[in-house]
């Protein structure tokens, strides 16, 4: 090989070396910050101080409130889960909420006097919230948070100041202070009945 071949090879080489250095700095020194709100409803998605609900299959209160007439009759169905307890009512806590496995689809409320909530899932769920006329409330922002996206993707989560690992869902509300019904829709095959909700007054 001649010299000039030879410092071309020992040039690129310290440039490769040189840029993977330079990635790594960049990485470690690379500041996370994810907010405080988002912290937050990360560590009480963990918490073992829970407030558990049963949900249950509405037509055990109605045979004729099925998921097409649950629509037509919303007022009803949430006076009928108030009473019976399964709402979700407490900012800041977290809500064990168990489903009937034989069922796809359940049904809680929430009623609240915050305007705008975000709501913390430890499954991938899909919701409608659902006004007391039957019209669905369209979620305000299901984005995540890049340093949120990072912490709840962590091998690790021990070795690090905040573990987001339980956080599956992540979606913002604007209630304007009335009370929504919650239609849960679990996934095809789910690896539990029992799910973690958290909510928390909108900080933006």
């Amino acid at each position: 090989m001649s010299i000039i071949k030879k410092f071309t090879v020992f040039a690129l080489l310290g440039m490769f070396t040189l840029l993977i250095v330079t990635s790594c700095e960049i990485y470690e020194e690379k500041d996370y910050d994810i907010s405080a709100l988002d912290k937050q409803g990360c560590e009480l998605l963990q918490d073992s101080i829970t407030v558990d609900i049963s949900a249950v299959d509405l037509t055990s209160f109605n045979e004729d409130w099925n998921n097409q007439a649950v629509f037509q009759n919303v007022p009803q169905v949430m006076d009928s889960l108030d009473a019976n307890g399964i709402v979700l009512n407490q900012e800041s806590t977290c809500y064990v909420v168990s489903t009937p496995g034989a069922l796809d689809t359940t049904y809680i409320d929430i009623d609240t006097d915050l305007n705008s909530i975000v709501l913390f899932v430890n499954e991938f769920l899909r919701f409608n919230f659902i006004n007391s006329d039957g019209s669905i409330l369209e979620p305000a922002d299901e984005s995540f948070d890049p340093a949120t996206v990072f912490y709840s993707e962590l091998t690790a989560p021990e070795e690090w100041d905040v573990d987001c690992s339980e956080m599956k869902n992540r979606v913002v509300y604007n209630l304007e202070q009335t009370k929504k019904l919650i239609q849960i829709i679990k996934p095809d095959q789910p690896s539990t009945h029992k799910y973690r909700f958290v909510f928390m007054a909108n900080q933006k």
